[in-house]
């Protein structure tokens, strides 16, 4: 008996196929016994070599003339081969099989297997058959591993999360429920009114997420057990429960240490880890972060979305520190976790959060936004959207009552902040860096804006606190100077006492420079003169900070803007250093720093100049941008006559900034004065003077009419705003 040569390169393709599969570590299995168009059936492992519980069926074909019909691309590049057949039998059972197939064209001279996938879109019918294209570039080796796994989660069943809103995670593997109960809460803890007789701890961890333990319980209440009598006797579970509850309601840390250090299988490691995790992020300590994730994801045992979300957590910390690259490095990998577990919604959660990681840590090359959007649009993000959202809704509820003085009504305010709180909880818990510095803002904002908190001095300084932590650079500023205007002033300069920006990290260095920008003047004089340090140079040498932490903002700008809010904290001497800096020093963007230099150059007290300093601001006014220019020569006038002579003679000319650089009016000679107003008068009497021109001519009037009576020209002040329409927003703003 003699054996035929096809079946020969059959058996041989289809034996190699297989140790092309072993070799990328995946698992691939001969069907000798019931073979109707599938070879091998193939285990999907990822590169750990963790079984993902996902199959696909693999059709060999083998030999020479597998590759006689090739395509051809327009610059004569081989793209790959087509193979065909007359009937379509075998396409229709690999596109209706519940297991994604792959055709493969395997060449036995060269051991190097082509691999298509099955699809409607990839198969064109004939009139009598069928074809598909196998592309060259396709190959089974370690290279295409994540295409492969792609294919096997092509076809898997999506789990329906319509009516867990009830249900919840019955389904949930006991092994994934504590990562289940921190990062969607809402499959594991039990819908408020349905009742249920004993809870589990994983059910008690969901509820505390969800600040839903204290507020309101299931009718069972006494089915919760007090998590303040839980000690190391107790099941690891409620330990992990109890944990969690001490860090949310009082920043106590040590419950999560003591799960993490009494965990004993994997998945328990990870959830403490991450809990652990979230909470060192809310210290402003992501050093501290990968120094605990490091070793554990180093010892590589635990399972694919448990190892996923420690990597998530761990490039959120390497961002923070500035490392991007390491940062793009993993989220690129961990955006594709939900493939390798398509049923689980904390797996697709954690690939959208590492797809916003990844858009943060972006050098805007290459980045593909609707990736981005594609990949954040989790069951996860919904639920989460959605406890926000019951969040600002109760806050606008409440501002509505007070508005409406119905105050003796139920106050939602409390409510409001759970919800806000539970939102932020679920970002932190998750590595979701977007989500969480946008949860903690609007925390943040809710607080500041309620008047129930209006005689709060922690609460709002906590809210400031909050804001600095998100990054929230201009809803900080905007609330530090109301509250310093407003008061009580004491809370912010508790925080800004706290403040050091050489502790800064990439989402805080912003939110840090404006807090001191606005609220430098309230620190101790030691302190002050520690930041004018640092402060000052660095601007001459930015070159550290932004390669540490990489601002996207004018960082220059912003260190002068700090400069200029310390002068009032800093000491005599202090100030007379600075201003000699402010001479001497130079802009890599000049017309961006300009402003805010004039801002410093003015709030150095008067007294700090001299003959030498103005002689130096006078020379250095020409080379300057405007408005420093101005200030500049503000500065050099008192002392220098040709400096004043030449400002005069341009505020004569309807130069409103030379007038300003004029300094204070009370020390105008009379013959300015009365040229002043004279073309004031002339300006206002001609109609082609209009909008603000006209309204500054008139400012100008009323300024120097006020100071000098005698010189007054009320009469055409009046017949001008008799006679010219629309002006009152003009002439107030001027």
């Amino acid at each position: 008996m003699r054996a035929s040569t096809q079946e020969q390169k059959g058996s041989a393709g289809t034996n190699e196929v297989a140790a092309n599969f072993e070799k990328i570590g995946w698992g691939p299995a001969r069907n000798p016994d019931h073979d109707l168009g599938t070879d091998l059936y193939v285990a999907c492992r990822d590169s750990r070599l963790i079984d993902l519980g996902m199959l696909i069926g693999v059709q060999v074909k083998a030999g020479p003339s597998r590759f006689k019909s090739t395509e051809i691309s327009e610059s004569g590049e081989l793209v790959g081969w087509w193979y065909r057949e007359s009937k379509r039998d075998h396409f229709d059972y690999w596109l209706n099989h519940h297991v994604p197939h792959l055709l493969v064209l395997h060449d036995l001279t060269t051991n190097t297997s082509h691999w298509v996938h099955v699809t409607e879109d990839s198969v064109t019918f004939l009139r009598t058959g069928a074809k598909i294209l196998v592309p060259r570039a396709q190959t089974i080796d370690l290279t295409h591993a994540d295409q492969l796994v792609a294919v096997a989660s092509s076809q898997s069943r999506v789990h329906s999360w319509e009516g867990s809103a009830w249900t919840g995670g019955s389904s949930v593997s006991p092994t994934h429920v504590y990562r289940h109960a921190l990062v969607v809460p809402r499959l594991i803890a039990p819908h408020p009114n349905l009742a249920i007789n004993e809870f589990t701890a994983a059910q008690v961890t969901a509820l505390v997420v969800l600040r839903r333990d204290s507020r309101r319980s299931n009718r069972a209440k006494g089915g919760i057990p007090n998590l303040d009598e839980v000690d190391h006797t107790w099941d690891w579970g409620w330990r992990f429960a109890a944990g969690v509850r001490s860090w949310v309601e009082g920043a106590d840390l040590g419950g999560l240490r003591d799960a993490l250090a009494a965990a004993r299988e994997p998945a328990q490691e990870a959830a403490a880890a991450a809990a652990l995790s979230a909470a060192l992020f809310e210290r402003d300590d992501p050093k501290a972060v990968t120094l605990l994730l490091g070793p554990l994801l180093e010892k590589d045992h635990l399972e694919t979305v448990d190892h996923g979300w420690l990597r998530l957590q761990y490039a959120h910390a390497t961002y923070e520190a500035g490392q991007l690259e390491a940062t793009r490095a993993v989220a690129a990998e961990v955006i594709g976790l939900s493939t390798h577990a398509p049923r689980d919604p904390t797996a697709a959660a954690i690939s959208g959060a590492a797809a916003n990681l990844l858009f943060a840590a972006a050098d805007w090359e290459g980045i593909d936004f609707g990736q981005t959007v594609a990949a954040t649009d989790t069951a996860a993000m919904w639920w989460r959207q959605q406890i926000g959202g019951w969040g600002l809704k109760r806050h606008a509820d409440d501002a509505f009552k007070r508005w409406a003085h119905n105050e003796n009504r139920y106050s939602e305010l409390g409510d409001a902040w759970e919800n806000l709180r539970a939102a932020s909880l679920m970002a932190g818990f998750l590595g979701d860096h977007s989500g969480w510095l946008s949860a903690l803002e609007r925390i943040s904002q809710c607080i500041l804006a309620s008047n129930e908190h209006r005689n709060d001095p922690p609460a709002l300084e906590n809210a400031l606190r909050v804001l600095r932590t998100a990054g929230s650079h201009e809803r900080l500023s905007a609330a530090a100077r109301w509250l310093i205007d407003n008061g009580p002033a004491a809370t912010v300069k508790r925080v800004a006492d706290d403040c050091d920006p050489r502790r800064s990290t990439v989402s805080t260095v912003e939110s840090d420079l404006a807090l001191l920008a606005e609220a430098g003047d309230l620190l101790e004089p030691e302190h002050a003169a520690s930041i004018l340090d640092w402060a000052s140079a660095t601007f001459d040498d930015p070159s550290y900070l932004q390669n540490s932490l990489h601002p996207k903002f004018d960082l220059q700008r912003a260190l002068v803007d700090v400069l200029a809010g310390l002068v009032p904290a800093l000491t005599a001497d202090r100030q007379s250093w600075l201003l000699e800096w402010a001479l001497d020093a130079r802009s890599e963007h000049p017309g961006l720093t300009a402003g805010s230099m004039r801002k410093l150059i003015t709030r150095i007290p008067n007294e700090r100049w001299s003959e030498r300093l103005a002689h130096r601001a006078a020379d250095r006014a020409p080379d300057a941008k405007w408005p420093l220019r101005v200030a500049l020569l503000r500065a050099a006038a008192p002392f220098d006559a040709d400096v004043r002579a030449a400002l005069a003679a341009s505020a004569l000319q309807g130069d409103n900034d030379a007038l300003w650089a004029l300094g204070d009016v009370n020390q105008f000679e009379d013959d300015l004065v009365s040229g002043l107003i004279d073309q004031s008068v002339r300006a206002l009497a001609d109609p082609s003077t209009k909008g603000r021109d006209s309204a500054d001519a008139a400012a100008v009037l009323v300024l120097l009419s006020l100071n000098r009576p005698h010189y007054a020209c009320w009469e055409v002040l009046c017949d001008w705003i008799e006679t010219v329409d629309e002006t009152a927003d003009l002439f107030c703003s001027s």
